[in-house]
Order: structure tokens, then C-alpha cells, then sequence
């Protein structure tokens, strides 16, 4: 597209100037990210206003920028676009494209696998169809803005992944979307703290669903199908437990990965990943597929080709050691579920590093203590707790157990960490809010055993 197409299909604009009518790229927001022929859209936030660093995108190259600043605007020679704010502008834009587009539009939320869900449905889809799909974590309202005045209208599917920091933004990004299709991963306490309460945690993931399309379909656990608004045309799917429509028949796993089946058949799919939990993302996307008409071996090899996200359960290998980077977050239920998977590996000795959960104000005293029982549950796994919070609400007898330890120092944990034998057969699995880097307490940890 040129850029004088592209301004015809803008909704709304002050005033333009074409002195280049040249092909235009990608659409951007950040500056730094900027290359040749790319369109910039400048974006005045609290801390940086972005028509501040045009004269820097002008000469990478943008074949189009889209300013807010009047004065700005007027000192610059190039093609640009004047209009009263960007980042409604860009969100605006992103309703009209996504409304134009004639494939299917499919909508991922969740409390936690938003991204790995993604990026599975989007490695099974694409063996049959042509799929384009939210880069990264954009999950946002500018984030998912991108995703839409970005999107490739020769896509059979866009999976647009959509998160909440507050009560009603997911309501907003359905209503931005308007999917025929969405996918709920499974609902639970992450940012409590934001939201007051589980109840509205449940309210805000399920708002999703407000806004799919006639004849339109929603897949979420069994437990909340009583929660959905049920309308007239819209087809309901459930996962989870056996009274759903589909759930986990079986399950198998080492270091190497997972293998399950699952209720609606008798073969066999297989994970790269050593999560039992994201076998169980895996139910709906299943569903999916095959409503979309997918075949079981295409179901299979999507399914095989996905590969873990980086801080998302990638696992690096020293020595004997295998080393479980899950580092970019930690809601209670991400905790439980990793816990429970490494715990069920069987041929390796097993240390569990945590640090603090982020966003969970008020519920401390019943997460923390939930997440320190699984000390006494798994006694053959040792635990490894660097906090404060560990020692706040830690029960006594519990304190004495063999398996465990705590630290309010990040170097002494490191330090008793280099004492693991790298020629003993061990998994060791990192995970916190991404507020406390544990990344880099793993690249530490790798850069000392590598030496």
C-alpha cells in the first residue's frame, strides 16, 4: 500500500501532506523500533511525548508520520499526518481495520497462558490456514491497536491475545475486536490486589464474550459456564473436568516434554514442554481446530511445533543440569501449576527456586501459605524461598522441614546455588514476579556455571 492509500482509509484527520507517495511498512509507536519505510504513529504519554524524537524517525527512513504536535508538524518536511491525538487516532484506526477484515478473528484472555495459547493455536492453525497474530505480549489497548492497523487482510485468522491490569479493559478490546471466536485459558488470582476480588476477576476475564460475533463461539473451563451470558446463536464449548466437552484423558511427562490424550479420542498428541499445564491449555485450541476442520495430524503437528516462550519455561542445559527459565511472572495459580509439574518429573532431583508474587494485596496470609504447604506435599523436592514474605508467613513446623530454605539475600541463594553438583542429573525451576528479575539471577547462575 502507498501512502496516499493509507491516509484515504484513516477515520479521522486534521490536515496532510504527501511530498512522497512511496510504499509504506509497518506501523510503529516506538521510535527506537523504527525502520525504513515503516509508518510512525507519535504518541504523547506521561513520561515521553513522541513528537519529541521525529527528526530521528525522519532520517531512518518512516515513509509516513502521524504527529499531534502542530508545531511540530509544520517544521517538518516529509510525509505526515496532523491529527488531535495519536493514541485515540491509532485505536480508532484499529477498530476500522479490524472491522474490515473478512477472516476469522479469534480472542485470548485468561489469568495466566494468554501468550503460550497464542502462540500454540497460532503453530496449529497455521498448518492448514494463513494466520497472523498479536506480535509478543502486545495485550493492551495500544497493544492490540498495533495488532489491528497492522494485521494482513489476506489472513484466514488474527488471534489478538488480551490482558487486564483494571475492570474493564478487556470489555474494551472485545468491543475494539469484535471476535467470532474466543478462548478463555482459565481464570484466577492474578492482580487481585487491583481488582479487589475474585468475583470481579471472574467478571472481567468473561467480558470478554460480550462482543463476539452472530453465530459466534466462546471456550472456557466448566467451572464458569454458569457465569456466561448466554445468547441466542452463541456455542459454548467446555473444557476440563470429565462433564466437559473435552478434558485430559491422560498424561506422561519427563524433561524432554509432555504426552496426553484426551477424552474425545484414543491418540496421542505431544508438547515440547515440560508443563502438565499446558497440555491442559491445549484442550480448547483442540476444540477449535477441529471446529475450524482440522485434522488430527494437523492438530499434532502444530501441537509439536510450538516451543516455549523465553522466561516462559524454556529450559537450558549445564552438565547434567537442567535449568527451567519461568521467570516473566508469577500469578498463584502459574505457581502451582509449575510446582506440580516439576514435581512429577521422576528422573531427575528436583529444586524449586521462588521469589515474591507481585499485585496480590490483602491476600497475602492465604496465597503464601498455600504456595509454602507444597513443602510438606513434595518432600522430595527442595525448596528454595528468597523474600521476606516467605518468612512473614511460613509456619513454624513447616520451617523445620529438610526440604526447605530461606533467603533474604540474593547472593547467598546464588552462591548455594553454584553448590549443585552440574554433573548430578537435576532440574532446577526459577520463577517470580518479573518485578523481582530472576532473569537475572539465571543468567548469573548460567554464566558462573559456564565459566
Amino acid at each position: 500500500m502507498i501512502v496516499s492509500e493509507f491516509i484515504k482509509s484513516l477515520p479521522s484527520i486534521v490536515s496532510c501532506k504527501i511530498v512522497d507517495d512511496i510504499e509504506i511498512g509497518n506501523i510503529v509507536i516506538d521510535s527506537r523500533k523504527v525502520k525504513q519505510q515503516d509508518v510512525f504513529i507519535a504518541i504523547k504519554g506521561e513520561i515521553h511525548n513522541a513528537n519529541l524524537f521525529t527528526t530521528e524517525v525522519v532520517k531512518k527512513g518512516a515513509s509516513l508520520l502521524i504527529l499531534s504536535d502542530k508545531k511540530i508538524y509544520d517544521s517538518l518536511i516529509c510525509n505526515k499526518v496532523l491529527v488531535a491525538d495519536g493514541a485515540r487516532f491509532l485505536i480508532d484506526t484499529a477498530k476500522v481495520f479490524f472491522d474490515r477484515f473478512n477472516g476469522k478473528k479469534i480472542l485470548i484472555t485468561g489469568s495466566f497462558g494468554k501468550t503460550s495459547s497464542k502462540e500454540l493455536l497460532k503453530c496449529i492453525l497455521s498448518t492448514k490456514y494463513k494466520v497472523y497474530a498479536t506480535e509478543g505480549n502486545y495485550n493492551n489497548e495500544l497493544g492490540v491497536s498495533l495488532t489491528g492497523i497492522n494485521l494482513d487482510m489476506n489472513a484466514d485468522f488474527i488471534i489478538i491475545e488480551a490482558g487486564s491490569n483494571a475492570m474493564g479493559e478487556i470489555g474494551l478490546l472485545s468491543k475494539m475486536v469484535k471476535p467470532d471466536m474466543v478462548v478463555i485459558t482459565n481464570i484466577g488470582h492474578a492482580h487481585i490486589g487491583r481488582f479487589g476480588s475474585y468475583e470481579n476477576i471472574v467478571h472481567e476475564k468473561l467480558s470478554a464474550a460480550d462482543d463476539v460475533t452472530e453465530n459466534g463461539s466462546v471456550f472456557l473451563p466448566r467451572e464458569f459456564y454458569s457465569n456466561i451470558q448466554y445468547r441466542k446463536g452463541l456455542d459454548i464449548y467446555t473444557f476440563g473436568d470429565k462433564e466437559s466437552n473435552i478434558s485430559l484423558s491422560e498424561i506422561n511427562s519427563n524433561d524432554n516434554g509432555v504426552t496426553f490424550k484426551v477424552s474425545t479420542g484414543d491418540k496421542e498428541y505431544r508438547l515440547n514442554h515440560i508443563y502438565h499445564h499446558i497440555a491442559f491449555n491445549c484442550l480448547p485450541l483442540i476444540l477449535l481446530a477441529e471446529k475450524v476442520g482440522l485434522s488430527y495430524q494437523e492438530i499434532y503437528d502444530g501441537i509439536e511445533l510450538y516451543s516455549p516462550i523465553n522466561g516462559r519455561g524454556n529450559i537450558f542445559y549445564v552438565g547434567e543440569l537442567a535449568i527451567v527459565d519461568d521467570t516473566y511472572n508469577a500469578g498463584f495459580e502459574s505457581v502451582i501449576s509449575t510446582v506440580n509439574s516439576i514435581a512429577n518429573i521422576n528422573d531427575r532431583r528436583k529444586y524449586v527456586i521462588l521469589g515474591e508474587m507481585g499485585e496480590i494485596d490483602g491476600y497475602e496470609q492465604e496465597l503464601y501459605s498455600k504456595i509454602i504447604s507444597l513443602v510438606t506435599i513434595y518432600s522430595d523436592t527442595e525448596f528454595y524461598f528468597l523474600g521476606d514474605s516467605f518468612n512473614k508467613f511460613i509456619d513454624n513446623d513447616i520451617k523445620k522441614s529438610p526440604n526447605i530454605k530461606l533467603y533474604n539475600s540474593r547472593d547467598q541463594l546464588l552462591v548455594d546455588l553454584l553448590k549443585i553438583d552440574k554433573n548430578e542429573k537435576c532440574i532446577l525451576l526459577f520463577k517470580a514476579s518479573r518485578s523481582r528479575r530472576f532473569d537475572t539471577l539465571v543468567s548469573e547462575l548460567l554464566e558462573n556455571r559456564e565459566n
